[in-house]
């Protein structure tokens, strides 16, 4: 990958850090909260004279894909943050069918819906079904035998979808964050049209 788009960035306080988003630390990140920053324009050292807790952080992810978007919000709102949290958070998730109970943040949430951790996995399973468009004549018949339609199906995903999206609603919520959900594109242009709009409350 040679990143060609970087060159564009030259002018500004830009770096790009290739790492496994399981392995993110917000605390070992230098960059954000160096006293001897380098200047982007005068290529200078200038010193910082606000601390911390001065700064203000923007996470911003689009469709960060299944539990990659809960290893993310983890990362963010850890209680053993050494330094401030995100201000705002915008992630846009996608295949909601890859999350698993291992990483998703609100496993709670679920199990006060009634869901065992089989009946979990199929509900992430089941997330597909809004995008998988039209079903072979098998699959239709065993939709037919349980009195599904097509049309039906299709609902039921993007039900399966909302529910897991409103798990992570909740969990961002607990974490002092006023949080919406709102669709920042038509569903014509991409079946994954719902973004995660988190805003931190003043303490």
């Amino acid at each position: 990958m040679k990143f060609k788009f970087d060159a564009k960035h030259r002018k500004e306080a830009f770096k790009r850090v290739r790492i496994d988003i399981a392995h993110f630390d917000l605390d070992k990140a230098p960059e954000i909260y160096n006293e001897n920053s380098i200047s982007p324009v005068t290529q200078q050292k200038e010193e910082i004279k606000a601390g911390p807790s001065d700064f203000k952080i923007v996470a911003i992810a689009k469709h960060l894909c299944g539990g990659a978007t809960d290893i993310c919000l983890t990362s963010l709102t850890r209680d053993d943050l050494k330094n401030v949290q995100p201000t705002g958070v915008l992630i846009a998730p996608c295949c909601h069918h890859s999350c698993d109970l291992r990483t998703y943040v609100n496993v709670q949430y679920l199990e006060e819906l009634g869901l065992e951790k089989k009946e979990a996995v199929k509900l992430f399973a089941a997330t597909m079904w809004a995008n998988s468009g039209a079903i072979n004549k098998k699959k239709q018949e065993e939709m037919s035998e349980l009195g599904v339609t097509s049309k039906e199906r299709t609902c039921m995903g993007f039900v399966a979808k909302r529910i897991i999206n409103i798990g992570r609603i909740l969990y961002m919520k607990s974490k002092g964050y006023d949080v919406t959900l709102k669709k920042y594109c038509k569903l014509e242009y991409s079946p994954e049209n719902l973004i995660i709009v988190c805003h931190k409350l003043p303490s």
